[in-house]
């Protein structure tokens, strides 16, 4: 496989919110079937009655494996009762299933089933990860389960001629008769590649890219002199959050300046023309609104009781803010006005960090000091305006405030 499909895999699947490691899939109706289409498995999750607070089942997961009929009715063949598996091969004699096992949670002796082998629904053969894993050492773990398999491979698992075929995260691979479930051969795949593996081999090319437009860029003669760069990549991805989608250039900074509190930047800045590092902000600018934050009220009182650690603030290409969308809705319920371009330009996005593993993030005004937040004690979170004494304003005087005559909110 080729660096580029692997980058292209990682990022691909990512930034994805569905279903992470630890996230619970949830059972669902699924029906694999045979290679040639004459028969297929019907997978029925187990149902649940709710009652009280707890949930009981009053009907077992159960599976049904069916014939289709040239007349395109389906007839029953067999069944299998009281397992549900979310991943299942049935033969192309419909007369053999291969179920993996469920999420694999047993960190400590792997005795999660891995692999299950059913002649018309019966149990004829079953193994557990221990049984099958070769290299225990190189299960990925997440906080409350594992992954045994890789993210890719050079061979699909599954039915390969009179055999079935699997693939481990070791690299391993296995070749079951699988009329029998007994192992037949074992191999390697050199192709197979974990989750953790693409990852590092995304990021080690990220960042070289990385490297590679900043050193050609105005940003490092622009910046350098002010800041120290690391955690440099590049890569064509988009960060959850950001006004635009695209190729894009990231980099943590270190103000050389000393602030009264530690104070970062988390840069994100787009990527045009595939070479060139788009940014219009000034290492100034940078300065000012961390100067600003830090001498505000609101900021100043949570480092005064010795809970807050420092600020990071976040910016993109032309702006001090990521999220602009987030922010013009926050602008709108609380003055009544949809700010230009310009205006947009003068708030800056900072995160609060807390000891407590917490943090506050504001929108602050460098030019009128105004911060926003969100009220967390109230569902939905409420945001609040702030004048630069950290007194809360009045939502309709922000409304009739000169400095707040943007364009009119859109109806």
């Amino acid at each position: 496989m080729k660096l580029s499909q692997i980058i292209a895999i990682v990022f691909a699947v990512a930034p994805q919110p569905a279903l992470m490691a630890d996230d619970e899939e949830q059972p669902v109706n699924w029906v694999p079937t045979s290679v040639n289409g004459d028969f297929f498995f019907q997978m029925v999750p187990p149902t649940r009655r709710k009652e009280g607070d707890k949930y009981t089942v009053y009907r077992e997961p159960s599976g049904v494996a069916y014939k289709i009929s040239k007349e395109w009715k389906s007839q029953e063949l067999w069944r299998t009762q009281g397992w549900y598996t979310f991943k299942g091969y049935l033969s192309t004699d419909r007369q053999y299933f291969v179920r993996f096992g469920p999420r694999a949670i047993d960190k400590k002796k792997h005795s999660d089933l891995a692999l299950a082998f059913y002649d018309n629904g019966k149990l004829i053969k079953q193994y557990e990860v221990r049984e099958l894993i070769k290299k225990p050492d190189l299960l990925e773990e997440s906080e409350y389960n594992y992954m045994w398999q890789p993210q890719v491979q050079s061979e699909p698992d599954g039915f390969k001629g009179k055999t079935f075929h699997l693939v481990m995260i070791d690299k391993t691979t296995y070749t079951f008769n699988y009329t029998t479930g007994e192992i037949l051969e074992t191999g390697i795949d050199k192709e197979a590649r974990s989750m953790h593996e693409l990852l590092a081999v995304a990021k080690s090319a990220a960042e070289k890219k990385g490297k590679e437009l900043f050193e050609a860029s105005d940003l490092k003669k622009n910046f350098e002199e002010q800041f120290r760069f690391s955690n440099i990549q590049a890569a064509d991805q988009w960060t959850v959050g950001l006004y635009f989608k695209g190729p894009e250039w990231t980099a943590d900074l270190k103000p050389i300046k000393k602030y009264s509190q530690p104070c970062e930047v988390e840069a994100v800045f787009p990527i045009k023309e595939e070479k060139k590092i788009y940014v219009l902000i000034e290492p100034q600018e940078i300065d000012y609104a961390f100067e600003a934050a830090l001498s505000h009220p609101f900021v100043a009182k949570r480092f005064s009781n010795n809970s807050a650690t420092g600020l990071r603030l976040r910016i993109t290409g032309d702006r001090l803010h990521r999220d602009t969308p987030e922010l013009v809705k926050f602008l709108d319920k609380l003055t009544g006005t949809h700010p230009k371009d310009e205006e947009l330009r003068q708030w800056v996005y900072i995160i609060i960090d807390d000891m407590r593993h917490q943090y506050t993030s504001i929108y602050l005004n460098t030019k009128t000091k105004e911060l926003i937040y969100e009220d967390a004690t109230k569902l939905p979170y409420e945001p609040i305006l702030l004048d630069s004494t950290g007194k809360r304003m009045d939502t309709k005087k922000a409304r009739a405030n000169p400095l707040h005559a943007g364009e009119p909110k859109p109806e």
